[in-house]
Parts: structure tokens; C-alpha cells; sequence
């Protein structure tokens, strides 16, 4: 009998795990659909909280009769959290974990909170068609540290998509807000948030704002994170908050039914306060999303909240004036600053803390000392009204009105600089203090950039950029323009180049030809002078032979005469030996002038032709001379002519190469931005393509994620019923024993 029943057991436990195994998918499908809101959940809600909290009741902004507001919240946030009934706000107020206990009139019964429980912790399902929800992670990215010192790492926009998700056909009116330590101007407009860098002016990003148009925009004291809120005025308002590195969004905080109208990020991120048309403030933790504080001292719709960067106060402000200060830890008030006279528009704090600067529509400026509370100094600022204020790094200022201008003020409210007016009502400012730049926005949707110091305007930012195709269009067309401008001017160039080439080597030519030319005609003077020198001395020579033929002919008749009479002398005195030898030397020189007189007589005919000659000689080369120098002076004309022409070309060379650099420049900016756009088009594709996947997977783990939980599930539930089994076995083992003793005492009775 024992092992009987202990075997059947074991049998019975191997049926109950295979069951499991084999059945869980159709029958763990069954179980988790088997508690609904249509069917169980919805009946027990509208018997016991729908008096206070349906459509047309609802208290704490919650509707428990309808799915879709049940699952939205309240004003305390969300009250069901799927798959932790445990941290579920409606849960823990219905089993009096929490105040205020509901309902008022006492604890519902157990087997309807069982009910309530089961339901939320198998994922919250409407109806039996609909899959299990997941609850929304919590998120933890508190920081700690000084806000107010430069971080280590300054965070700039990565590589995110600059598709626009609205291109409308006017520019929209844009908010503004600059990052604290990087050149990033975030701006609002319909559906989206724009990125734009402060120093290129290049768009580094749009973030899809689709719950509507985000009309206040923070960034995070270290500039990690961007938060925007805003909504759809009468219908719906949300608080986004995106890593600006990634652009990702990673939460979503608050589940208004108005618009919301102002929002700001804790320096420790781990708050967010809103405000709007309900005249509450609320203080959210990031973490899970739950309201911590609910501040109800407002009497108007609140126009702009913001954090002191200690984190120890929160100022918020309203449409009637008054600016109210809480403290962040409680939520309790610490001061009711009162003094505008017409509805705040901005508040800002200093960097230390200590100071509160307002702008009114009343049109002043106003800091208040927030150690009593009381106001430290107020001037006109923008005749209409201030629509924007905040505090720069330094403790100066900057604001803007309805008076169309932007300025910028010393802490104490003495002027430094107005700025250009815009073409309308300025609603937007913001200052870049990595760039030292003013960014104003005004109604019509312009956004203007001017250097702070000396009040010039940089540029402009686009609130209604153009899409991928339309940049992708423009920048084909432009590289096509590009294209056809180039060759031409290419051409054209060459054209230059090739003249100044056949210009120069036709100059090169003549000079040589003129060296050639100058030499030759050096050497024709050379020759020409040396033959005027021949013809000189040849003329000198004859000149001076003709005076000693005449002398001669002259001496002759003379020594002839004194022969003759020397000779009849000699002849008479034939001894006289002087007297003949006188004779002797006077016929030796008749002989001599005679024999001169022939040389002369000989010589001079053939120096008449040698001069002739000479003369000759001497015509010919003064001929070629003159036409060697009329050839030259007619190649220096050339020559001048050539140089003359070499200026202009080289500057049509120059005009022409400057001209083919700046269309070669600008052939290649339109290269690379029709494969900047091409990429960026591409990149997009990629990246939904992988974020397709990467939702895929995550619903698949999800779904495996799921199936673990059931069978888990499961298995408790079987390891329940297996360890009550064996209770019921050991107490059946355990009745067998005794039964056996007593049979046993009986028989040896």
C-alpha cells in the first residue's frame, strides 16, 4: 500500500511537469487571457469607484470606467503598473497600503482585490484579444556634483537623422534653448525639435515631438539631456526627455489632458516639474514616472517653471504675476514673491542660487533675493511686455519683448546692447555662452543670430528646414550648375594658358633673334670703325707720300743742276779726292730720290685703290648698319608689342585660374553635398531598417521573455500543488502507519 500511493504520486507529478511542458502553448495562452478589463475588471471598478472617477466625474483627473483613461492616469500619474500589481497606485490604494483609502466607504472585498491583482500582474489586458503590457522600466539617471561646474565631457548630438518630420509652408514661431556647456541651440516647433550648431549654424538633428508642438524646452544642467513639453492645446500634454548625444528618446513623463505649458529638469535629473491651464504644478520622479507633489497655490494657468542649479528650490509662475518658490525636497512653499502686475512670462535663476530674475508683460524685469524673499531691483525693459528672460553664465542677462528686440542687461538692470529689431513681436531668446551669441526668435518663425559683443548679425536659423529630397534636389541641381560652369571656364583657362605660352615663347624668339642681330651689329661697327681707322691712316699716309713726291720732285732739278756742275768740276780736278767723292755721294743721292720718286710713283695709284676700296667697304657696311639698326629698332617695336600683350594675359591667366578655382570649389561642395544628402538619405534607411530589427527583437524577447514568466508561473503554482501532493501523501503514509501499529496492537492483544 505504501509504495503504492507514493508511486502514484510520482505519477502523477511527471504527468502534472509533461502537462506543462507540452500544453504551454496553448493553455498558458489561456490562462494569462482568462482575467480581462471588459470582463472581470471594469464591472468591479464601476460598482465601487465610479461615483467619484468616470467621464463625467473625474476626480484626480481619473476615469476608471474607460480602458484608455484607466491606463493614462491621473493627476498623481499612472495608477497601473502591468506585471507589479505591487507597485500599482490603484492597487495599493484599494488594498489600504496607501492613502487616501479607497473607496472612502471601506476595503472592497478580498476576492475582488484577488481579481484586480491577477489581472495587473498578468500584464493589464483589455479583452481577450489583446496581449499582456509590460510595465515601463524605471529609469535612473540621477547625477550628482556641482551643476554650475563644466563637465569633463561635453555632450554634443551624434550622427541623428536631420529628416524633418513637418515641412509646413511657412516657417512656425519656435522656442529656444542653448545648451549650458555645448554650441547647440535646440528649437521648437510643430512635431518637432531642431538641433542647430551655434558656430556653423549646421542642422545636427531633429527630434520628433508627434504628441503636438513642445512650447517650453530645458536642457540639462550638464547638457546630457534635452526636455520638451508641450502637447495638443485642449487635448493632450506630455513631457519628452531625450539623450542629445543619441537623440533617443528615454522617457516620457506626465499624461496631461491639456497642453503643457512649462517644464524643467532637476540639476540631479532625477525630478521634472510641469505646469498649465490646471493652475497646478506637479514634481514627477524620473525614476518611475510617479507624482511626488501636487503644488496648488496657483490661480491662474502657470506660464514657466524652473529649478534653482542647487536643486534645493523650484519657482514657478503664473498668468496673473505671482511667482511662487518651493522647496524641492517637500514641495512645501518657501515664498510668495509678488510685485508684476500683469502675467510672468519667464523666470530665471543665477548660477549661485541666489538670485530670481522675472519677466512680465507688465514690461519690466524684476531679481529677487531669494534668502527673505524679497525684490532686489526692477526696470522697464520692452515696452508691450517681456516674452523671454534668463541669466547668463557671468550673471548678466538677456530678454526679449514685444517691442520686436532682444537685449542684454548687467545683473543690476543697466543696459549693455539692443539688438536689431525683428520683422515682429520677439518671443524667444536664448544665449550660447560657448560662442558668445545672442539667438532671438520672433512670431513670423525667423531666428536670428548676432555676435553678442558688437551687436552684428551672423546669420539665420531655419525653423522650417527643408526635407532630404528637397536638399538631395537642390544640391543635384546645384552640381549640374557647378558642372556646366566648369568646363567652360576650364576651357577658357586653357585657351588663357595656351596664349600665354605661344606669347611667351614668340618673346623668347625675338630676344634671341635681337641678341643675335645686337652682336652682329656690334661687330659691323667694330669692322667699320677699324676700317675708318684704315682709311684714316691710309689717307694720312698718302697725304704725306704726295708731300714727299713733291718735296722730291722739287729737290731733284736742284741735285741734277749741282751734279752737273759738280761733275765739270770733277772733271777739271780729277786729283781733288773730297771733290770726287762729293761727286760720288750727290749721284748716290740723285739715285736715291729717283728710286723714292718711282716707289712713290708706284705707291700711290695703289692707295688710291685701296682707298677706294676702303671706301667702298666703308659705304656697304654703314649701309648694312643702318639697316641692322633699322631691323633692330623694328624688333625692339616687336618685342615691346609682345610685352605689352604679357599684363593682360596674365591677368586673363589669373582671372581665368581664380575663376576655375572657385568653380572647381564649387563642384566640389556640390559633390559633397549631394553625397552628404545621398548618405544622410541612406543613413536614415539603415537606421529605421535597424531599429526594425532591434523592435523585433525586443518583442521577441519580450514574448520569450513572457512565455519564461508564465511557465514560472506555472511551475509555482505546480510546485504548489506538488509540495501539497506530498503533505497528502506523508499525512496518508503517515494514517497507513498507524492504522498498521493499531492492527499490529490488536493482534497482539
Amino acid at each position: 500500500m505504501k509504495y503504492t500511493i507514493l508511486n502514484l504520486m510520482r505519477f502523477v507529478s511527471v504527468c502534472l511537469v509533461g502537462w506543462l511542458f507540452v500544453g504551454i502553448g496553448q493553455t498558458f495562452g489561456q490562462d494569462a487571457a482568462s482575467v480581462t478589463f471588459d470582463d472581470q475588471v471594469k464591472p468591479i471598478l464601476q460598482q465601487r469607484c465610479s461615483s467619484c472617477h468616470s467621464a463625467s466625474r473625474k476626480e484626480s483627473d481619473l476615469d476608471v470606467t474607460n480602458y484608455t483613461s484607466l491606463m493614462a492616469g491621473g493627476g498623481s500619474g499612472e495608477v497601473i503598473a502591468p506585471g507589479a500589481a505591487a507597485d500599482s497606485y490603484l492597487y495599493k490604494l484599494v488594498t489600504h497600503a496607501e492613502s487616501p483609502e479607497m473607496p472612502p466607504s471601506g476595503k472592497i472585498p478580498d476576492a475582488e482585490i484577488k481579481i484586480l491583482e491577477d489581472w495587473i500582474n498578468k500584464g493589464a489586458l483589455e479583452n481577450k484579444g489583446s496581449k499582456p503590457r509590460k510595465a515601463k522600466p524605471k529609469m535612473d539617471m540621477a547625477v550628482s556634483g556641482d551643476a554650475t561646474v563644466r563637465p569633463e565631457k561635453i555632450v554634443m548630438p551624434l550622427r541623428i537623422p536631420v529628416e524633418p518630420v513637418l515641412k509646413t509652408g511657412r516657417p512656425s514661431t519656435a522656442t529656444l534653448a542653448v545648451s549650458p556647456w555645448a554650441k547647440i541651440v535646440a528649437m521648437s516647433v510643430p512635431r518637432q525639435v531642431l538641433l542647430y550648431n551655434t558656430e556653423n549654424f549646421e542642422l545636427e538633428g531633429v527630434l520628433p515631438f508627434e504628441e503636438g508642438t513642445a512650447k517650453d524646452l530645458r536642457f540639462s544642467r550638464n547638457g546630457s539631456l534635452l526636455l520638451g513639453a508641450g502637447g495638443k492645446d485642449g487635448k493632450s500634454g506630455k513631457t519628452v526627455l531625450w539623450n542629445l548625444a543619441t537623440g533617443d528618446r528615454i522617457a516620457t513623463i506626465g499624461e496631461e489632458l491639456d497642453s503643457v505649458m512649462a517644464a524643467d529638469i532637476s540639476p540631479a535629473q532625477d525630478l521634472v516639474a510641469l505646469g498649465g491651464t490646471n493652475k497646478l504644478v506637479k514634481i514627477f520622479s524620473v525614476q518611475d514616472g510617479s507624482v511626488l507633489f501636487e503644488l496648488k497655490k496657483h490661480n491662474e494657468w502657470v506660464t514657466t517653471v524652473e529649478f534653482s542649479p542647487d536643486g534645493k528650490f523650484l519657482a514657478s509662475a503664473d498668468r496673473n504675476g505671482a511667482i511662487h518658490v518651493w522647496e524641492t525636497a517637500t514641495g512645501a512653499e518657501t515664498f510668495l514673491l509678488s510685485g508684476h502686475t500683469k502675467g510672468v512670462s519667464a523666470i530665471s535663476w543665477r548660477a549661485d542660487s541666489k538670485l530670481l530674475a522675472s519677466g512680465s508683460e507688465d514690461t519690466t524685469i524684476r531679481t529677487w533675493e531669494l534668502e527673505k524673499g524679497t525684490a532686489v531691483k526692477n526696470w522697464g525693459a520692452h515696452g508691450g511686455g517681456v516674452t523671454d528672460v534668463q541669466f547668463l553664465r557671468d550673471g548678466s542677462l538677456v530678454s526679449c519683448g514685444r517691442d520686436n528686440v532682444a537685449k542684454t542687461w548687467k545683473g543690476d538692470g543697466a543696459a549693455i546692447r539692443t539688438f536689431p529689431a525683428l520683422a515682429d513681436v520677439a518671443v524667444s531668446t536664448a544665449y550660447c555662452n560657448e560662442t558668445n551669441r545672442v539667438i532671438a526668435a520672433d512670431w513670423s518663425g525667423a531666428v536670428v543670430v548676432w555676435n553678442s559683443v558688437d551687436g552684428a548679425e551672423l546669420g539665420r536659423l531655419s525653423a522650417n528646414p527643408p526635407t532630404l529630397a528637397e536638399r538631395l534636389q537642390e544640391a543635384n541641381a546645384r552640381l549640374a550648375n557647378a558642372n556646366n560652369n566648369h568646363g567652360p571656364l576650364v576651357a577658357q583657362l586653357q585657351q588663357s594658358t595656351a596664349k600665354m605660352t605661344e606669347l611667351t615663347t614668340m618673346i623668347s624668339t625675338n630676344e634671341q633673334s635681337r641678341i643675335a642681330l645686337e652682336a652682329k651689329l656690334n661687330s659691323t661697327k667694330a669692322v667699320l670703325t677699324e676700317s675708318q681707322q684704315k682709311l684714316t691712316n691710309l689717307a694720312q699716309q698718302q697725304t704725306a707720300m704726295k708731300g714727299e713726291k713733291e718735296s722730291l720732285e722739287k729737290t731733284l732739278p736742284n741735285v741734277k743742276e749741282a751734279l752737273e756742275k759738280l761733275t765739270i768740276a770733277a772733271a777739271q780736278m780729277a786729283s781733288d779726292a773730297e771733290l770726287q767723292q762729293s761727286k760720288t755721294q750727290l749721284e748716290a743721292k740723285r739715285t736715291s730720290i729717283e728710286t723714292r720718286m718711282a716707289e712713290l710713283t708706284a705707291l700711290l695709284p695703289r692707295m688710291d685703290e685701296e682707298q677706294v676700296a676702303l671706301n667702298t667697304k666703308v659705304g656697304e657696311m654703314n649701309g648694312t648698319l643702318k639697316t641692322d639698326t633699322d631691323q633692330l629698332a623694328a624688333m625692339d617695336g616687336t618685342l615691346a608689342g609682345l610685352k605689352a600683350q604679357v599684363a593682360p594675359l596674365q591677368a586673363a591667366v589669373a582671372e581665368a585660374t581664380k575663376q576655375v578655382e572657385v568653380a572647381t570649389q564649387e563642384l566640389t561642395v556640390s559633390q559633397q553635398m549631394v553625397a552628404k544628402w545621398t548618405g544622410e538619405t541612406e543613413f536614415i534607411k539603415q537606421l529605421q531598417a535597424m531599429k526594425q530589427e532591434l523592435l523585433q527583437a525586443d518583442q521577441a524577447v519580450e514574448l520569450k521573455q513572457t512565455a519564461e514568466d508564465e511557465v514560472k508561473t506555472k511551475i509555482k503554482e505546480l510546485e504548489t500543488q506538488l509540495n501539497a501532493a506530498r503533505q497528502q501523501t506523508q499525512e496518508s503514509e503517515q494514517k497507513a502507519n498507524e492504522i498498521r501499529k493499531r492492527i499490529l496492537d490488536l493482534q497482539g492483544s
